[in-house]
């Protein structure tokens, strides 16, 4: 648990998870804007780069969580990030048992995925995850404003 609780800890995981929460809000943008233009065409099926980009997103994110889990414990339902960490839990577990449902379902033919929609908007959730960036921004803020304050002195 203290290997684990060193690959969480490290600014290279902390980095990492900036750059895919950042790059999956922008391709849910994307794919959203693509999906509005392009509804006709679709009719309720996502084109397959579409359900590849999700599906890696997904992996990401429930290897994040449990990586964390297994590194926290016990304190990671009651730590000072108890609201995000039970937020990021929530999300993943939507995500993951999307990716389940339509991964099962997509062998049978006639399947009405109109349901879907209803965890799509809740997905949408996750963009919310772009906020806990600020907070990583604003500490380095404050580091680079350190060093440079005793650089000058």
């Amino acid at each position: 648990a203290r290997d684990v609780a060193g690959i969480i800890a490290s600014e290279a995981f902390h980095s990492f998870c900036a750059i895919a929460i950042l790059a999956n809000s922008i391709s849910m943008g994307y794919q959203i804007n693509y999906l509005a233009n392009n509804r006709h065409e679709y009719k309720g099926r996502e084109p397959f780069g579409f359900v590849v980009t999700t599906t890696v997103f997904t992996i990401i994110f429930l290897l994040e969580l449990i990586l964390r889990i297994l590194a926290q414990g016990c304190q990671f339902f009651y730590s000072h990030d108890v609201f995000w960490n039970l937020f990021d839990t929530v999300i993943v577990c939507i995500s993951t048992f999307e990716f389940i449902l339509v991964t099962v379902t997509s062998e049978v033919h006639g399947v009405n995925f109109s349901y879907l929609r209803i965890l799509r908007v809740v997905k949408l959730a996750r963009l919310i995850r772009i906020l806990r960036l600020f907070n990583i921004f604003r500490e380095l803020r404050m580091m680079v404003l350190s060093i440079l304050n005793t650089l000058r002195s």
